[in-house]
């Protein structure tokens, strides 16, 4: 894999620094003890549907005249279907029942199941040790789901194994993602993916604010939901995509393991999270992952 130059690194620490709050952001956007907040299907909307204009003003300022084909426009349109409707809408959902730290953690698996789909759709050849961090990450998101070696059928379980499916669906958009930007324009591609998952999204997001009978539910909802939409969406996409083209995503990749440590802290502090043994020492087992695979 080729070194990246050093202002691409610390424009992807950077953004991976904005993401590290994002588990946070969104706990305090689906409401906590004393403050409610909005639904999963509204803070995805909201991230999301209120980011597509603005990111498109930028791309036709870029690129004015991006053409789709019927085939490329079909697989965007299923990038945001899993990337957007149905990562969000598992995610927050199971982050009810779970904490922000675990989520955080989570996470820091994304490089690893990235690295397996881009072996497998996309040809980026891996070595002897980063097979062997694939397994280290899968081992430490199983203790990080189940709690331990013998897994705990509570609700953290069930909404670590939500999140878990959420961030596999991410993945595999991202590796289409990642095929359709070596032929469109990664901000045209992104602004497709949002539309359509945020067209997905709109119905139950409408049914859950006319529930709810309110647009803003407290003001730690209000303030977590615009971190999400104008720093993990419309600053981070936006940035994602343009360096996406131009190098391996499975190097860019490695950098995602700052979100876990990064949203682990801060769920410590601002939540009073508190990982158990089996949580820390799964995530340490991620990290090795992380570390073999990039």
């Amino acid at each position: 894999m080729s070194r990246l130059p050093g202002r691409v690194v610390a424009l992807l620490v950077a953004l991976n620094i904005l993401w590290a709050g994002s588990a946070v952001a969104a706990k305090a956007a689906l409401g906590q003890s004393g403050a409610p907040g909005y639904g999963p299907f509204t803070v995805a909307f909201l991230r999301f549907g209120l980011s597509v204009p603005l990111l498109w003003l930028l791309m036709k300022r870029q690129d004015p005249s991006p053409r789709w084909d019927r085939k490329s426009l079909a697989l965007a349109s299923l990038a945001g279907m899993l990337g957007i409707f149905l990562t969000y809408s598992v995610q927050y959902a199971g982050m009810r029942w779970t904490t922000a730290s675990e989520v955080s953690l989570l996470i820091a698996a994304e490089p690893v199941l990235i690295a397996l789909l881009a072996y497998a759709f996309l040809g980026e050849r891996q070595t002897r040790s980063q097979r062997a961090g694939l397994l280290a990450g899968f081992v430490g998101v199983y203790l990080i789901i189940g709690g331990g070696p013998v897994p705990r059928f509570g609700g953290s379980t069930v909404g670590n194994i939500l999140v878990t499916l959420a961030i596999s669906a991410e993945c595999c958009a991202g590796i289409i993602g990642r095929f359709l930007v070596r032929r469109f324009p990664g901000l045209a591609v992104v602004v497709v993916e949002m539309a359509v998952g945020s067209l997905l999204l709109l119905p139950f997001a409408l049914l859950e604010i006319f529930q709810r009978g309110t647009l803003v539910p407290s003001i730690p909802a209000l303030v977590g939901m615009l971190y999400l939409f104008l720093a993990c969406s419309l600053i981070g996409y936006g940035a994602w995509y343009y360096i996406l083209p131009r190098y391996q995503i499975s190097t860019m990749a490695g950098f995602l393991f700052l979100q876990p440590v990064g949203g682990a802290a801060l769920g410590a502090l601002l939540m009073g999270d508190r990982p158990g043994f089996w949580t820390l020492g799964g995530a340490a087992m991620v990290l090795f992952g992380v570390g073999l695979v990039t």
